[in-house]
């Protein structure tokens, strides 16, 4: 099913463009309350990587008394839905990368996850998923990197890729802290590229060239 959708999708690049040599790409960091996306171009011939455009959808509860919980929910899905209608169409990737959310502490979390897991599965394009020690061993060659290694290797690889948040900390630039989220769609995608999906995808490319 992944390898046929990618051959669909690149016969019509083929009709568009002439032979695909730069692949749109997308990393996802899922979540109820902050969800990342970064947007890469992944080079077939180099195999090098560029990520272009990073974003964070957030939604927040209500504070309107007047508001069912289980209405306010549904306002949090329905933007978080139409946030990843409007990334896949506007930058149209061969791919998404991803990991799925798991494990829940609390009936609210867990609430969280399952919406989050929901709006994934409407995703319309190949989904390749990953585990959280492959996205921190991708970026950062540490499976047990801290969130705030996972945003400094982010930055430092991409400091030009749009959408980045930044403050002053000694005389230097630096990611404010909200950007884990960033940096693990970015690290999605670095250990995405990694697997034999993806070694398959690109043998699917270079066959059609």
């Amino acid at each position: 099913m992944l390898l046929d959708s990618v051959a669909e999708q690149l016969a019509e690049l083929r009709k568009k463009n002439g032979e695909p040599h730069q692949l749109r790409v997308l990393g996802m960091d899922p979540s109820f309350r902050n969800w990342g996306y970064a947007v890469g171009t992944y080079d077939v011939e180099s195999g090098e990587l560029h990520i272009d455009r990073l974003q964070l959808i957030s939604t927040s509860p209500t504070k309107s008394k007047s508001v069912r919980a289980s209405s306010d929910d549904l306002r949090s899905a329905v933007v978080l839905h139409g946030a990843l209608e409007t990334v896949l169409e506007h930058y149209d990737p061969l791919v998404v990368f991803s990991e799925v959310p798991a494990g829940a502490q609390s009936a609210t979390a867990a609430k969280g996850l399952g919406i989050a897991v929901g709006v994934m599965a409407s995703c319309k394009k190949p989904l390749v998923q990953v585990t959280p020690n492959e996205v921190k061993l991708a970026l950062t060659g540490n499976k047990k990197a801290t969130k705030r290694e996972m945003i400094e290797a982010a930055y430092r690889r991409y400091p030009d890729a749009q959408g980045w948040r930044t403050r002053e900390e000694g005389g230097a630039v630096v990611p404010v802290n909200e950007m884990e989220h960033l940096a693990d769609a970015v690290g999605a995608i670095h250990a995405g590229i990694a697997t034999p999906q993806f070694n398959e995808i690109l043998a699917v490319v270079k066959g059609m060239s």
